[in-house]
C-alpha cells in the first residue's frame, strides 16, 4: 500500500490558511462547477451566438481564471436565461465588484488558477467534475458538482449500502485492524466505481446478434430436415393401401420423434440465450479479447488526472471538495486520494458542503484512520436546518442495522444565521435512547422550519453564513481543531 508512516518525523508539514479561506474558498470551487459545466453547455449549443473571443476556451482547457471569468461577463446576459436562477444570482454576486474587493484577493487568487479538467463529457449520465491549479496558493483542487440530472436524481435515490474493498486494508499486516470491505452508499458508489465502457453495448450487442443467429439457423436446418422428413413419410403412405399392422403404430408415433426434439432443443437454447443476456455473460469473451486497455471506474480516470498534476506541482496541497451529492463524492473520493496522495507533512484536505452521509461504522473507521496517520484532514459545513445532511438514516434500529447505519465522520461545522459550533464524530456507541431523542429533536426542529428547507440546502446560503462569520473564521485553523482531539498534523 503506498502509505506512509505515522509519526514520520523527517516530514516538514506544510503551512494552510486559516478557517475562514478554508471554508470559504471549497465553497466557491463548489459553486464554480455548476456555472462552469453550464457554461461549457452553452458553448456546445450555441457557440455562435457567444460573445468574445475568448468563448471558445472554454472548451479547449486549460483554461485561466481570467479568462473564464471574461467569458462569463461578456455573456452574463446569456447565462441568465439558460442556467438555472440560484445559479446565476450566485455567479453574479462572485463577479460583482464588491465581492472581488472583499475577498477576491483572499479567497479567489483568480489571476493564479489555471483550470485543467471539467469531466463534462458525459453529463446527463456521469458526475460532473473539474479541477483547477492555484499557483498561489500551492494547491490543486478537485470539485465535485451537486445533483442536476435526473441521473443524479436516481442515484440520490439509492438510500442503501453496498460494499466496497477498503483501501486500507492489509491482510498481511496483522496489527491492520481495517476489515477488508466497508459499506457505502449505493449511489455514490456506481457513480465511482461503476465500468462504463464504451465499447460494452456495442460487443454485447454484436454477440447476442451472433448468438440469435445461430439459434435461428439451428431452427431453419431442423425445420427443413422435418419438412422432408414428413414428405417422404406422406409419399410412403401414398404408394400402400394395406392397414397397417398394429406394431407399425409404434413407428408411426415414432416418426414424429425428431419434431419433439427440434422443439426441445430450440427451448433450450432460446433460455440458455435469455439467461447470458440477463448475466451480461454475452460478449464478455469478446471484451475481454479486445485489444485495448482496460475500461476504468470514473475515480481512476480522476485519480489518474490528478497524479499528472500533482507530478507537475511538487509539494501542493490537495482539497477535495462538493455541494449537496458532490459534497458525498468528493468523501468518497477522498479516502482512496489520501492512501494515493498524502505525503509527509502533505495531508490531503476534504472540506464538503451540505452532504448527506456517504458509508457505514467500517467507513467510518477508515476516515478516522487516516486522520490519526496524518493523510486527511476532513471538515464538512452544515446548516443547522438543513436535513440532507442528516440522510440517509436506517429505519430499522435492531442489533444487526446497528453497526450498518450511515454515518457522518470528521469534523463537522454547523452553521446558524450569526452562529456557529463545531463538534468531532468519533465512534462512540451511544445508546438507543440518545440516538432517538438526538434524532427526532432534529427532526421536530426540520417539520417546524419546512419553509427554510430549500434556502437553509442552497450553497449561497453556505456561503453568506461562512462570510458572516469572516472575523471569528480569520483566526482559527483546522489543525488547531484536530489538536483538540489529539491529532496534530503541525508535527
Amino acid at each position: 500500500m503506498p502509505m506512509w508512516p505515522f509519526g514520520n518525523k523527517d516530514a516538514t508539514p506544510v503551512e494552510f490558511p486559516d478557517l475562514f479561506v478554508e471554508t470559504v474558498q471549497p465553497t466557491i470551487a463548489s459553486i464554480m462547477v455548476f456555472a462552469f459545466a453550464d457554461l461549457r453547455r452553452i458553448v456546445r449549443a450555441e457557440p455562435e451566438n457567444m460573445t468574445g473571443s475568448n468563448s471558445r476556451k472554454v472548451l479547449d482547457l486549460p483554461m485561466s481564471g481570467r479568462d473564464m471569468i471574461k467569458v462569463c461577463v461578456e455573456n452574463l446576459e446569456m447565462i441568465k436565461q439558460k442556467v438555472r436562477t440560484n445559479i446565476y444570482e450566485t455567479l453574479s454576486y462572485l463577479l460583482s465588484a464588491d465581492f472581488m474587493e472583499a475577498h477576491g484577493n483572499e479567497v479567489t487568487s483568480i489571476d493564479h488558477i489555471l483550470i485543467h479538467h471539467c469531466g463534462d463529457d458525459n453529463e446527463p449520465n456521469e458526475c460532473v467534475h473539474s479541477i483547477i491549479v492555484n499557483s498561489k496558493m500551492k494547491q490543486i483542487t478537485l470539485s465535485f458538482r451537486g445533483s442536476i440530472t435526473m441521473q443524479d436524481w436516481l442515484q440520490n435515490a439509492k438510500l442503501v449500502s453496498g460494499d466496497i474493498a477498503n483501501p486500507l486494508y492489509d491482510e498481511d499486516d496483522k496489527l491492520n485492524d481495517q476489515p477488508e470491505y466497508f459499506g457505502v452508499h449505493l449511489g455514490f458508489r456506481d457513480y465511482l466505481y461503476d465500468i462504463k465502457d464504451p465499447l460494452l453495448p456495442t460487443i454485447r450487442f454484436s454477440a447476442i446478434q451472433v448468438k440469435m443467429d445461430e439459434v435461428l439457423a439451428f431452427t431453419k436446418e431442423s425445420s427443413s430436415s422435418i419438412q422432408e422428413s414428413e414428405k417422404s413419410s406422406n409419399e410412403d403412405k401414398k404408394e400402400t393401401t394395406q392397414q397397417v399392422p398394429a406394431h407399425d403404430n409404434e413407428a408411426q408415433m415414432g416418426s414424429q420423434q425428431p419434431l419433439h426434439n427440434f422443439q426441445s432443443k430450440a427451448n433450450e437454447e432460446i433460455v440458455k440465450l435469455k439467461a447470458m443476456i440477463v448475466s451480461n455473460e454475452v460478449g464478455q469473451e469478446e471484451l475481454d479479447n479486445e485489444e485495448t486497455e482496460p475500461p476504468k471506474n470514473k475515480i481512476d480516470i480522476i485519480l489518474d488526472q490528478v497524479q499528472v498534476l500533482l507530478d507537475a506541482n511538487p509539494g501542493y496541497k490537495l482539497y477535495i471538495t462538493g455541494h449537496s451529492l458532490g459534497g458525498a463524492l468528493a468523501l468518497l473520493m477522498s479516502v482512496q486520494a489520501s492512501v494515493r496522495f498524502a505525503r509527509p507533512g502533505i495531508p490531503v484536505t476534504c472540506v464538503t458542503i451540505a452532504n448527506p452521509r456517504v458509508g457505514d461504522s467500517r467507513f467510518r473507521g477508515a476516515v478516522q484512520s487516516l486522520e490519526q496517520k496524518k493523510m486527511l484532514r476532513l471538515l464538512t459545513v452544515h446548516n443547522f436546518l438543513d436535513l440532507v445532511p442528516s440522510m440517509p438514516n436506517r429505519l430499522c434500529r435492531c442489533d444487526f442495522c446497528r453497526p450498518n447505519k450511515f454515518c457522518m465522520p470528521g469534523i463537522i461545522m454547523i452553521l446558524k444565521e450569526g452562529s456557529y459550533s463545531i463538534t468531532y464524530h468519533s465512534d462512540t456507541n451511544n445508546t438507543r435512547w440518545e440516538e432517538f431523542t438526538g434524532e427526532f429533536q432534529r427532526l421536530l426542529i426540520v417539520i417546524f422550519c419546512f419553509c427554510q428547507m430549500g434556502p437553509s440546502h442552497n450553497y449561497r446560503t453556505y456561503l453568506d453564513r461562512l462570510i458572516a462569520q469572516k472575523d471569528k473564521l480569520t483566526n482559527m485553523y483546522l489543525n488547531d481543531l484536530y489538536r483538540e482531539q489529539g491529532i496534530d498534523f503541525d508535527k
